[in-house]
């Protein structure tokens, strides 16, 4: 349970210790659907540390046991995790399919919260993916649900942060920087370090995208994006806040910093099989 809870605010590398002392306790007790839960968010934490593969293969197994006892439960956390795997990983297609099936998994269960995140996860895996109108009516049907289950539930600030990434996306930019704001408050709050982490990215990409540009609370916001990211090993996402840090840098001339960034970017993406957002960054550096 500690596991899964440090999973969800983006303490990865505890999260998934924890979580493999756990693992083999439940297979020998034959306890399939505490095995399936704990090989799920093990497998989302070793995609999201930049171990991809391993983290897929994972989940695969948690999903295919899960179909094997048809326990609707599990199969909606098994392809919720597997989702945010893929997210992590930049297969943003398979995001959205695994979204999908958890949600409609956990609609046939009457498992509202893993509606509630299959939605979430769903709607930023489509503004990612430039589908911005998908992904708007995700977050709303999402926000529909927690409102159903009392309000402001788990993974609250990691759903704002998606808010706010696709206000940026629309080029809401003014609305992007709120959301961030409220992000990172709900974040401090509840000790949500990933949501708190990207929050702080997006804040620092709407600063510089308004009409009155602030490099220099832009890059503090970033930087600190990296900072708190780090401390929960979110290696992946930190590669994608290195990318907006060589952004600012270039913005304001410091192309060596830039590339510093640029260069880190692209060996996590290498390192991690991004391929998509490796070919990206290669294209930024091979403008110097």
């Amino acid at each position: 349970a500690i596991g899964q809870a440090m999973a969800i605010q983006g303490h990865l590398g505890k999260a998934s210790a924890l979580l493999g002392q756990a693992i083999p306790l439940f297979e020998k007790a034959a306890n399939w659907p505490e095995w399936i839960q704990a090989m799920s968010f093990r497998g989302s934490a070793i995609a999201g540390m930049g171990d991809y593969k391993q983290g897929i293969s994972e989940l695969n197994r948690a999903l295919s046991r899960a179909n094997e006892i048809n326990s609707l439960t599990g199969i909606s956390v098994s392809n919720n995790c597997l989702g945010f795997a893929h997210f992590f990983g930049g297969d943003l297609n398979q995001a959205i399919e695994a979204a999908q099936a958890a949600v409609m998994a956990a609609e046939k269960s009457g498992d509202r919260i893993y509606v509630y995140v299959g939605y979430g996860l769903w709607g930023w895996a489509a503004g990612r993916a430039g589908q911005l109108e998908a992904a708007a009516a995700c977050l709303a049907r999402s926000q529909e649900v927690a409102q159903e289950l009392g309000g402001q539930i788990i993974m609250a600030d990691v759903f704002t942060t998606a808010q706010a990434e696709i206000a940026f996306y629309m080029k809401r930019f003014d609305e992007a920087l709120r959301l961030a704001k409220q992000a990172v408050n709900i974040a401090e709050k509840m000790g949500g370090i990933w949501g708190e982490g990207i929050g702080r990215r997006v804040w620092g990409q709407a600063l510089i995208a308004l009409s009155s540009p602030n490099w220099e609370q832009a890059e503090m916001q970033i930087a600190a994006s990296l900072r708190v990211l780090e401390s929960g090993q979110n290696l992946i996402e930190m590669a994608r806040t290195r990318v907006a840090w060589g952004a600012v840098c270039h913005g304001r001339k410091d192309f060596t910093s830039a590339r510093k960034n640029w260069e880190q970017a692209a060996a996590q993406f290498q390192a991690s099989g991004t391929t998509r957002e490796l070919e990206q960054v290669s294209t930024l550096l091979a403008d110097f």
